[in-house]
């Protein structure tokens, strides 16, 4: 784990204050991993656990808070009657609770409110992972709201940090250049930095020559790669793949031209998924896809008359 050095810390002082933490960011900024690490750390002075957030089964979350927080089998059983309506008598000699929730923002309501209570009397300080996209139910917000919880941002990577955890996965020093190409094709996601760079190595157009340097030349039509790129556009409506193919080839297009105005609702849509962003230029508004190598993806796996369509009328 490199260049989350400050977010650690953040993490590490508001667990060690008794307090809980949101870890706040897009899809693919490395939330999970963060997670993971923070937990480790926090391991050898509390008793951890991790458990995976899920709207469908309330009862799944309910066996891990048993195991490791000691509750009674009858209040596991009927998590709607049980209620925590005082504050635990603190043992030094007993190890701190820390649980973290992967997905935080889809806990079912009832498990989210056994959560809060949880937080709320001090038995066990929670690192929950969430979206900013998405919303969460209400009694996971509380725990912002009452300032039980501190926000942690996981923010992409800068063009620096690239570079550093770029040299860390490959063992030695990457090419400033390389790095900066590899920072604006991923707009310093994870995810997508990790996918991209083990798909140029396979490809062997990201190589060691002293230092690793990118060529940049890339097949997108198959790999690991292709798929997450796929697995993110695969639930888009009509007209939301409708705007991400006339995105994808034009790479920037005026959000006031004819075939993207009547699109208007699908590029609203796209932009508070993080797929599509909107900058200013003087008094027009331009849109792109959020990450260049989308454009790449897409272009590549483009049906060949959906491509010929699009790009007469961009003509």
């Amino acid at each position: 784990m490199v260049a989350r050095e400050k977010e650690l810390d953040k993490i590490a002082n508001a667990i060690s204050s008794g307090r809980s933490v949101f870890l706040v960011g897009e899809a693919g900024v490395g939330k999970s991993r963060l997670l993971s690490v923070a937990l480790g750390r926090v391991a050898e002075h509390a008793v951890v656990a991790r458990v995976a957030a899920a709207r469908e089964n309330v009862a799944s979350i309910f066996p891990s808070l048993h195991e490791w927080i000691g509750l009674h089998t009858s209040a596991m059983r009927e998590p709607h009657s049980f209620r925590l309506s005082e504050s635990p008598q603190r043992n030094p000699t007993v190890k701190r609770v820390v649980l973290g929730i992967d997905d935080a923002h889809l806990l079912h309501p009832d498990a989210a409110a056994f959560l809060y209570q949880l937080a709320m009397f001090d038995r066990a300080s929670l690192i929950m992972a969430v979206r900013p996209d998405v919303p969460t139910t209400s009694s996971v917000s509380k725990l912002w709201l009452d300032r039980l919880a501190e926000q942690v941002d996981v923010k992409p990577f800068t063009r620096s940090a690239v570079c550093e955890v770029l040299s860390a996965k490959l063992g030695s020093y990457v090419h400033g250049e390389t790095a900066k190409r590899l920072h604006a094709e991923t707009a310093g996601n994870a995810l997508l930095l990790r996918e991209l760079a083990d798909h140029a190595i396979a490809e062997g157009s990201l190589r060691q020559a002293g230092v690793w340097r990118w060529s940049g030349r890339l097949a997108y039509v198959e790999g690991r790669i292709v798929n997450v790129v796929r697995f993110r556009l695969d639930d888009l409506s009509p007209d939301e793949s409708e705007l991400v193919h006339i995105v994808a080839l034009a790479e920037s297009i005026e959000a006031d031209l004819p075939m993207v105005a009547k699109l208007a609702h699908a590029a609203e849509s796209l932009n508070r998924r993080g797929i599509l962003i909107g900058e200013r230029c003087d008094t027009r508004l331009i849109l792109k896809l959020t990450y260049p190598l989308y454009s790449h993806v897409v272009k590549a796996s483009m049906p060949t008359l959906t491509a010929f369509r699009l790009r007469m009328q961009l003509v």
